[in-house]
């Protein structure tokens, strides 16, 4: 709720049209505490309460916990630096700040507790598909290695022009974000390669948490690509390239360009293939990132499961000696 509440606050100030403009690099109006990062939380966040009642729940309260984590650790120290002395609303800001973390260490705490089995659970254990589960792996460390390649790129090119900037404040946040709560683009490119790593290992794992965490990760990735393609296009510099001049595709910005465009496109696939299967009925369709714990709660020693096994049919007695006579 506090994150609507910001919202809100920035819409009457700078107005709906003119907010949505500056979150998706349109445009400047004003001076908005929100960003983009405020709209993957709201919508990470209506997903989780969606999701709570499902057999995925302990998985996307813990991807929400993950992702609130990573995008507003940095505002803890940007809220408490020097240069942001005498901003607008900074305490309460701060204070919403430390609110959202406390909730995301809870949520993460319900959601290993809540991974736990209960006895007597009677969920049916399906086999695994190979192919829904390989190729979302796939593409989540595909993405992963990209984000870590320009992050490394960005360092060794801020290194070689110091006149530029510094690479640190693009992690720090100092004068280089464009809204109080954002999240610096240098931290989350690590962020966006860090989860998308872990989430494409347990994917390959067949691990449960792969799936909220690939939704939430493909959520995050999509919108936070769309800043950089809006102002590029505003700015006519968006895949502003001549396809007869090859020269012209190797261009730190041309290449940039099309990685965000890859990256977008990974996300939708990856939304098709972490889909949950749809629930008309006793059988649903096989699902690769829950068949392991199933198996588990089915095989385990407890008395409800005691009590399903079909009692067994006593052997036949032994056949009689032949008579002497």
């Amino acid at each position: 709720m506090t994150e609507i509440a910001w919202v809100v606050g920035d819409t009457e100030t700078v107005g709906a049209q003119a907010l949505a403009r500056v979150w998706f690099g349109l445009t400047v109006a004003g001076v908005p505490l929100t960003s983009v990062v405020d709209l993957v939380l709201i919508g990470v966040y209506a997903g989780t309460a969606a999701a709570v009642s499902r057999p995925v729940g302990a998985g996307a309260l813990g991807a929400a916990a993950a992702v609130t984590l990573a995008l507003r650790l940095p505002s803890l120290w940007i809220l408490t630096a020097g240069w942001t002395q005498g901003a607008p609303s900074r305490q309460q800001l701060l204070l919403t700040v430390v609110a959202e973390l406390a909730g995301a260490g809870v949520l993460l705490l319900t959601a290993v507790a809540g991974r736990r089995p209960a006895f007597g659970d009677d969920v049916v254990p399906v086999p695994a598909r190979e192919r829904v589960r390989v190729p979302a792996g796939l593409l989540l460390i595909a993405v992963a290695l990209l984000e870590a390649g320009w992050q490394l790129y960005f360092v060794r090119f801020f290194a070689q022009n110091p006149t530029t900037g510094s690479y640190v404040r693009t992690i720090t946040g100092e004068h280089a974000i464009p809204a109080l709560l954002a999240t610096p683009s240098g931290w989350l490119g690590w962020a966006i390669a860090a989860l998308g790593l872990g989430t494409g290992v347990a994917a390959l794992r067949r691990l449960p948490p792969a799936r909220p965490l690939g939704i939430v990760l493909a959520w995050l990735v999509a919108l936070t690509a769309a800043p950089d393609i809006g102002a590029w296009a505003q700015q006519g510099q968006f895949l502003a390239f001549n396809l007869s001049d090859l020269a012209s595709l190797g261009s730190d910005v041309t290449l940039r360009q099309l990685t965000l465009l890859f990256e977008i496109a990974a996300a939708v696939v990856l939304v098709v293939l972490l889909a949950p299967p749809g629930s008309g009925g006793p059988a649903r369709a096989p699902d690769p990132f829950e068949a392991r714990d199933t198996i588990e709660m089915q095989t385990m020693p407890s008395p409800a499961n005691y009590l399903r096994q079909t009692p067994r049919v006593p052997p036949p007695p032994p056949p009689l000696p032949p008579r002497p006579w």
